[in-house]
């Protein structure tokens, strides 16, 4: 009776030991930091089994999403406090948190980081130091610039890896005399310009506040200049910023400067090929056609705005764009067409009309691949709907599903490689060769051996006619492969049926 007692104790903390690990990480959900929480409720959510430490699959951590949402500054030290969040701990990207924090704009915060050591020299992953970043996000603040200024940092020599200093990096934020006072009277220079030749107003413009370029003019800023690479502001202007488009008026302010809309840098790349992208705005668009902006005119990797649109806009400029298309199967240096690009990015609505249009629907790219291809390799949960909205019209228009895809690869190798048993499903009907070798001579189920996290892919390819016999061209099992799994090795699966 009493071994009875400590096999149900054992079995009973296994099971609780368990629960706690395989619950979801509130501490990593931004929902629960948008509530505002308290330390207590925060301390709280620790003892309930959530991990403070633990990145999620963005190495984002609950440290740096308590900054980024604004938490409560002693909710951030408290996290600060526990070991294994040391103040330069990298997270997403690389950045350590006085880049999340100066990114934030929480003065506090960034002295408090400060204070206890964090580096003012650290580097993300796209070469930003924390000053650099924040002042790329839009940081205006005087006090954090001055607190970096007190820990030794020159604000003269803060600059990213394209030579843009922290007032051009701030630029687009600025939004009257006095901020920009602020930089100059810190010794940056008005005429700064980066490695590429683009001085305050290319970037200025990205979010065109036009009483502030106004007053960038006024103060003689040259505006005019092409830079290094044969751009103008337009350019600049059709960038953007983070969550941030600018309207009409900004294009019909730099048409009225005299500057060219039409311009098209030595990489063949033009204003158009960034609207296309995802800008709605017909009138933008009309101001450019007029002007002669092409749509035709290929980038240095063979992409035209009308691919761009293709790939990712809405049907109204896909529309739009179609009526100056020399050829609707044009394609870029990778030889994806308008309908690769959509069958993987676009909606089902734009892939049909690039079919009405003449699209090509068998043809392949440069490695081999047709547009089923493109549409298998886009499918994710999130994106079912669609995914299967595209899918049935091709379908219904003819593309053949069972040819061979670049590398050799079959769509059942395709789905195997992402390890989508739901994916492996919508396609299982389409008379694919299940036992089909690709140019590493591996099958579907070799590589769903190797990307596995558990037997039910396998099992499903089994039930489709794979062969569990079948060994690769280095003679490795489907058995072999799956030993060396690290996945199924955690979980523990039985592989027996493996062994036939």
């Amino acid at each position: 009776m009493k071994n009875i007692k400590q096999l149900a104790l054992i079995a009973f903390l296994f099971i609780s030991f368990t629960g706690i690990a395989q619950q979801k990480n509130e501490l990593l959900d931004r929902t629960f930091w948008k509530s505002s929480p308290s330390v207590a409720t925060v301390k709280q959510k620790i003892a309930e089994g959530n991990d403070p430490i633990a990145k999620d699959n963005n190495s984002f951590d609950a440290t740096t999403l308590a900054i980024t949402s604004k938490a409560d500054t002693e909710v951030v030290k408290y996290l600060l406090s526990l070991e294994g969040n040391e103040v330069d701990k990298k997270t997403h990207d690389s950045r350590i948190y006085l880049h999340w924090a100066t990114y934030a704009g929480d003065a506090e915060l960034v002295q408090y980081l400060l204070d206890n050591g964090a580096s003012v020299t650290a580097l993300d992953s796209h070469r930003y130091t924390p000053l650099a970043f924040g002042a790329n996000a839009g940081l205006t603040n005087p006090k954090i610039y001055e607190a970096f200024e007190a820990k030794g940092v020159n604000l003269k020599e803060e600059k990213n890896e394209h030579g843009a200093n922290v007032l051009l990096l701030a630029a687009p934020s600025l939004k009257s005399e006095e901020e920009l006072n602020f930089f100059l009277n810190k010794g940056l220079a008005l005429d700064s310009k980066d490695d590429d030749g683009n001085g305050i107003f290319n970037y200025a413009v990205k979010k065109g506040n036009i009483d502030f370029l106004k007053l960038l003019i006024s103060k003689g800023v040259d505006y005019k200049t092409l830079n290094n690479n044969g751009g103008n502001a337009f350019m600049f202007a059709s960038q953007g910023g983070r969550g941030f488009s600018n309207g009409l008026p900004v294009y019909t302010y730099l048409k009225g400067l005299g500057l060219e809309p039409n311009i098209v840098e030595k990489n063949g790349s033009t204003p158009l090929h960034r609207l296309a992208f995802g800008n709605k705005d017909a009138a933008i668009f009309d101001l450019f056609l007029k002007a002669g902006a092409d749509v035709n005119q290929a980038d240095e990797e063979g992409n035209t705005p009308f691919l761009n649109a293709a790939a990712r806009n809405d049907l109204a400029v896909v529309q739009l764009l179609a009526k100056d298309v020399k050829d609707i199967n044009t394609a870029n240096n990778d030889g994806e067409t308008a309908l690769m690009l959509a069958a993987h990015d676009n909606k089902a609505d734009v892939v049909a009309f690039l079919i009405e249009k003449g699209a090509d629907i068998n043809a392949k790219d440069a490695t081999g691949n047709t547009a089923a291809y493109f549409l298998t390799d886009s499918y994710s949960k999130r994106n079912a709907k669609a995914f299967d909205a595209k899918l049935a019209l091709l379908k219904a228009k003819g593309l053949k599903f069972n040819t061979v895809q670049g590398e050799g690869n079959t769509l059942y190798h395709v789905a195997a490689k992402k390890n989508d048993l739901q994916l492996m499903k919508k396609i299982a009907d389409f008379n694919i060769d299940v036992n089909a070798k690709n140019d590493e001579g591996m099958t579907a189920l070799h590589v769903a051996a190797m990307k596995a996290e558990n037997d039910k892919l396998l099992k499903f390819l089994i039930a489709k006619g794979a062969d569990a016999n079948s060994k690769t061209d280095f003679e490795e099992t489907v058995y072999d492969l799956a030993s060396e799994n690290e996945m199924l090795q955690k979980g523990n699966t039985s592989l027996n049926f493996l062994k036939q």
